[in-house]
């Protein structure tokens, strides 16, 4: 559970960090349509070498994406989709139905501990066995 809080708070994290690079890429673009000063800038950054072109156009097509990514996620995160999520599931017209019976899910729950609990029995066991031979076979090695 904490590893998956972890990844919630990651994606979040990534997601505000590359809303804040959107946003200075559009503030840039802005200053670049309407600064003189600022398209004189670039315009000597571009008339230095091939290399610069190339390295100033493949940054305006990552900051590109970005901007495309973070606008989906926050259209994504805010309900946009849900209304397509909606129309779909009505079109589906799956049903669920849930029984009464709340022990059958208990006992799946138990059933799950369990094999959970041999799992991690037989990964530890497998983990010593690897152990030992690496053991065994670096003292063998010294000899």
């Amino acid at each position: 559970m904490e590893a998956l809080f972890e990844l919630v708070v990651t994606f979040v994290t990534l997601l505000v960090e590359l809303t804040v690079q959107a946003v200075v890429f559009l503030f840039l673009l802005v200053m670049a349509a309407f600064d003189p000063g600022a398209r004189r800038k670039l315009k000597g950054q571009w008339d230095r070498s091939i290399w610069q072109r190339v390295s100033m156009v493949s940054l305006g097509l990552v900051y590109a994406g970005v901007v495309v990514f973070v606008v989906v996620m926050w259209v994504r995160f805010s309900g946009g989709g849900a209304e397509v999520v909606e129309r779909e599931d009505r079109k589906e017209g799956m049903r669920v139905e849930i029984s009464g019976d709340g022990e059958s899910g208990v006992k799946k729950g138990e059933v799950i501990e369990k094999l959970l609990d041999k799992a991690g029995r037989v990964i530890r066991r497998k983990l010593e066995d690897r152990k030992r031979e690496g053991e065994g076979g670096a003292e063998s090695g010294v000899e």
